[in-house]
């Protein structure tokens, strides 16, 4: 045609001595009225593109790119879709419009609600996500501007995107619910998984107490909450366990071991590109650790072992100190009472349960005093076992765990017996 897509009528302008045969005395110049037919305007198209998931920067090239008057308006973004993970798509929305950069190339930087949800589609480095679908980039009608609106320049199939500079999913910090058994992790780049669960939980380990530490075992997968979070709750037995060591709310120990979780490789169960393990840095802010409290106990007066159950009870670092044993008073007969004095520390067996065996010294007072099978003395007193304040060498100095009036049944009380006798007759003794 005579005029461009904006109106404006082609001219053919000629300087003067465009005629170098022409007199130099004589005007040759011709600038106005000199207009140009034009054919065989090529339809732009898209051959590839390329996509940096650091930057958001899509590259794009092709041929018969065309500039439109004005200024940011040569390329409508808003007609471009994405195609990835799963054939799901994305159709761009708040990325500006752009200028052509020549005839052959083009360059979108995407807007922050768009980098998202491409990254999220675009989840493999390479040309095809990781369920194996192809990347795309679709062209809808109109998104070169420059072109004639009465040429069909919809491009839609056979664009392929290299993808480059995929971010690894990383965890960020934790929050860990010891009541619920709820942990709440934050990340970044936290893909979704075409089918099954996005995250392994088998693939964390917590470390608390003393830095000791525990990798889930019966913890079910779960998907993910988002692209930055993810949810689990934690089966009874890792529960249980976890409890032992992550043992004061806030984000360290009893001992000042700051809590950590790991992610060992795979853990976010769409990306198996590389090394994902993310093993430091990832804190814990704990909440709703339970007071230790006992509930019962048993004591066999023939081994002097007493197993005491109850909730909550809590680990300290370092070798048979779980639980001070001088902080236990029994209460028997006729009301009378007897301290541990000499009977050994403990660790726990578990959450809910620790054994102690007495000393000799102990035995024997204690035998005197829990003097008949039962929960009841011979005069009827009630059995009773207290904890004075930091029985438990695990819990927080700063809460209050004395626990008293515990019931003691009690097992193989000996049946007092005659080995001989002395009879002095003089004395009558």
């Amino acid at each position: 045609g005579t005029s461009s897509t904006s109106g404006t009528a082609y001219n053919l302008a000629a300087a003067e001595d465009w005629a170098a045969g022409a007199d130099a005395a004589i005007t040759v110049a011709d600038l106005m009225g000199n207009g140009i037919t034009v054919s065989n305007v090529a339809a732009p198209t898209i051959t590839s593109a390329t996509y940096d998931a650091s930057t958001g920067a899509l590259v794009v090239t092709g041929s018969g790119f065309l500039s439109r008057s004005g200024a940011t308006n040569d390329i409508d973004a808003s007609k471009f879709t994405f195609t990835g993970e799963g054939g799901a798509t994305h159709t761009l929305t708040d990325t500006a419009n752009v200028e052509i950069t020549s005839g052959t190339a083009f360059t979108i930087a995407l807007g922050a609600t768009d980098k998202a949800a491409v990254d999220a589609l675009l989840n493999r480095n390479g040309t095809s996500s990781y369920d194996a679908t192809t990347y795309n980039l679709a062209a809808a009608e109109d998104w070169t501007a420059g072109a004639d609106a009465t040429v069909t320049v919809a491009d839609m199939t056979g664009n392929s995107i290299t993808v480059s500079n995929v971010a690894t999913p990383t965890i960020t910090s934790t929050t860990y619910d010891a009541n619920t058994g709820v942990l709440v992790v934050t990340g970044a780049n936290i893909q979704a998984k075409g089918s099954g669960a996005d995250i392994d939980a088998s693939k964390l380990t917590f470390t608390g107490e003393g830095g000791a530490t525990y990798t889930l075992t019966d913890s079910a997968d779960v998907e993910r909450d988002s692209a930055t979070q993810f949810t689990i709750t934690l089966s009874a037995t890792d529960k249980a366990a976890i409890n032992q060591t992550i043992n004061k709310n806030g984000t360290s120990s009893t001992s000042g071991t700051s809590y950590n979780l790991a992610a060992a490789d795979d853990w976010n169960t769409n990306v198996t590109d590389g090394d994902t393990a993310d093993a430091t840095g990832n804190g814990i802010t704990v909440s709703n650790v339970a007071a230790p409290t006992l509930t019962s106990a048993t004591y066999d007066a023939s081994t002097g072992a007493l197993v005491v159950t109850g909730t909550g009870f809590l680990s300290r670092s370092g070798a048979a100190n779980d639980i001070d044993a001088s902080k236990f008073t029994f209460t028997g007969e006729g009301g009378a009472t007897h301290t541990l004095t000499d009977t050994a520390n403990v660790e726990i067996t578990s959450g809910t349960a620790f054994t102690i065996t007495l000393s000799a010294t102990d035995k024997a007072a204690i035998n005197l005093i829990l003097n008949k099978n039962g929960n009841l003395s011979t005069d009827i007193s009630t059995y009773m076992l207290s904890a004075a304040e930091d029985w438990a060498a695990g819990a927080d100095a700063a809460v209050d765990v004395e626990d008293t009036f515990n019931n003691i049944t009690v097992s193989n009380v000996a049946i007092p017996t005659i080995n001989s006798v002395t009879y002095d007759a003089s004395t009558g003794a």
